[in-house]
């Protein structure tokens, strides 16, 4: 059973393969195998004990040396079979630790859940160590302290009160450990955000001459998470040592308390040994147990938020209906009682328009953008897309959506998957290259990409160093077009700063309007007015006004006329007032 666990296990990682009917057979084999594996594993413990309690109790006043050696080989073969079984549990839990994190947890990563790959890595490092294994012991605690008990009540009493004590240094532990542990984390985040920050902006950093200061808060940070360190593994030391020193007494006391037995008559010199011994396989399980369980229930509760977070990744279904996206009485709250930051947001724009979302920098037009790709959920009202059906909110935009964040990003794979991957071109290959070629054709940055070193085979972060940032906004904008969309978002296209760059946003957003997909642009300026077919005004995350073009200018003209001023003198230069 263990081998066509461990090889079905060691088969699906290899493969890399989907949770599939194979996988979930070999992940039942492994919980079966490690329940039988774990019961044989605690029986086979009671060895040295009966061991003891024989040689002292019948081989000693027999005197038969026959019987010694038969028992000593007994004991041998036993103990060679529970190294055996824990060996094989701990492959066993490493494999469903490859397999959680393959099947269930990384993949989550790949759809935007944010930690999801940390998380993984954490229940694989979990499933692989030492302390799962003493918390799947755990439970067989009572049976070693059951038969401590069946040799005498007062040895059973004796542990119960040394689980006792050990418990309470624990407690005393935790609690001392608590503030050193949350400054250590605090102060040594703060000194990794300095030593990340300072990379990027080395060159920077010398020419301004801040270098000094950005290391003066970086020692300020790591000198913090020191004494910090220092702290925390004082408390740990001290703790530690109370523990060892209350197992080594309680040992010698087992003994003590079975000699007084003894001599009374109430028990065997061999049970006295035998209890001594139990003693010490009761007291290092709890002990280490203790540790193990805290950390069990924070893996377990990262691996439950990392599975909602994959299950809350429903695969992109095809658009339900006409490319349409509309927002009836929008609104988000980024926190229970927190002012909203969008609401009374209502807006419809239909196949082959352009709606061009004007405001000034923290209006709110990105968040909205969030919203409407799905990577946000909204608090009150809803939007729609397609047929009618409300927004699902998911940790990634839908494959029907072509999407351009403010600050694109991409993954370490070749151009042309960063442009026309899975979600384009499922099969790769030629048709995954042909997308990516006609994607960067439409955002003109074909010709840049084609110079590269391997063409659209080139590695994304050689292609990001030899890339201006212009033409890397361009490649973000390619990615945005691949597959042709029916809806396409772009949240203040870079490449619209600039002429030519504006020629070419200019033309894919005609190309994407004649075919007629639906296209929701945000600006602060109004350069991209005249290409727009309506327009959503959006001020302090309230809806300002929404309609036509020229019906909406027409309004705001009159509104200026009425008050006597063109735009507030507020409003800075060239933004939408």
């Amino acid at each position: 059973m263990l081998c066509r666990a461990i090889a079905a296990a060691g088969r699906q990682v290899t493969d890399g393969g989907s949770r599939d009917q194979g996988g979930g057979v070999a992940g039942h084999w492994l919980f079966a195998a490690l329940a039988v594996f774990g019961v044989a594993s605690n029986l086979l413990m009671l060895a040295g004990p009966l061991f003891m309690l024989v040689v002292y109790d019948i081989v000693l006043p027999a005197g038969s040396t026959e019987t010694l050696v038969v028992l000593l080989l007994m004991l041998a073969a036993a103990q060679a079979v529970q190294s055996l079984v824990d060996l094989s549990r701990s492959r066993m839990l490493a494999r469903m630790g490859a397999m959680l994190r393959q099947d269930e947890i990384a993949p989550a990563a790949f759809a935007g859940a944010a930690g999801a790959a940390q998380s993984g890595a954490t229940v694989q490092a979990f499933l692989g160590s030492a302390a799962a294994l003493a918390v799947l012991d755990l439970p067989f605690l009572p049976v070693m302290l059951g038969v401590l008990f069946l040799f005498h009540p007062l040895m059973g009493a004796l542990a119960i009160g040394g689980m006792a004590v050990l418990a309470a240094i624990g407690g005393v532990e935790r609690h001392l450990a608590r503030g050193p542990r949350r400054r250590l984390d605090l102060a040594a985040a703060s000194a990794a955000e300095e030593l990340a920050r300072a990379g990027p902006a080395a060159e920077y950093l010398a020419a301004t001459g801040q270098g000094g200061a950005a290391a003066r808060r970086w020692r300020r940070h790591d000198t913090a998470a020191m004494i910090a360190h220092l702290r925390l593994g004082d408390t740990t030391a001290a703790c530690a040592v109370a523990s060892r020193g209350v197992r080594v007494f309680l040992q010698s006391a087992t003994i003590a308390l079975g000699a007084g037995l003894a001599i009374r008559g109430e028990l065997t010199g061999g049970a006295m040994v035998a209890g001594s011994l139990l003693m010490s396989r009761i007291l290092g399980p709890f002990e280490q147990g203790m540790t193990a369980v805290p950390q069990a229930l924070r893996v377990w509760r990262m691996h439950r938020a990392a599975r909602r977070r994959a299950a809350a990744t429903p695969p992109a279904p095809p658009l339900p209906g006409p490319a349409r996206v509309a927002a009836e009485g929008l609104a988000v709250t980024m926190g229970e009682g927190a002012r909203p930051v969008l609401s009374g947001i209502e807006f419809a724009v239909g196949p082959g328009q352009i709606l061009l979302i004007l405001g000034r920098s923290g209006a709110g037009k990105t968040m909205l953008l969030r919203v409407i790709a799905g990577l946000l959920p909204a608090s009150a009202g809803r939007v729609t897309v397609g047929g009618g059906n409300s927004v699902p909110h998911r940790e990634g935009p839908s494959a029907v959506l072509g999407y351009l964040p403010t600050h694109p990003a991409f993954c370490a794979g070749t151009v042309a998957e960063a442009i026309a991957g899975d979600a384009h071109a499922p099969g790769g290959g030629e048709p995954m290259r042909t997308a990516a070629r006609q994607a960067a054709r439409a955002a003109g940055v074909e010709m840049a990409l084609l110079s590269l070193p391997q063409g659209f085979e080139t590695s994304v972060p050689e292609a990001e160093t030899r890339l201006s940032k212009g033409q890397l906004h361009r490649m973000a904008l390619a990615r945005a077009l691949a597959g042709r969309p029916d809806i396409l978002l772009l949240d203040d296209p870079d490449i619209a700063h600039d002429p030519e760059g504006f020629a070419i946003l200019a033309a894919a957003l005609r190309s994407a309007r004649a075919r007629g997909a639906s296209v929701i642009v945000t600006a602060r300026q109004a350069q991209l007015l005249p290409l727009a077919d309506l327009v959503l005004l959006i001020e302090g995350g309230r809806m300002q006004a929404f309609g036509p073009v020229g019906q909406v200018m027409a309004g705001l003209s009159r509104r200026a006329s009425a008050v006597g001023t063109a735009a507030p003198a507020s409003a800075p230069r060239g933004e939408v007032a």
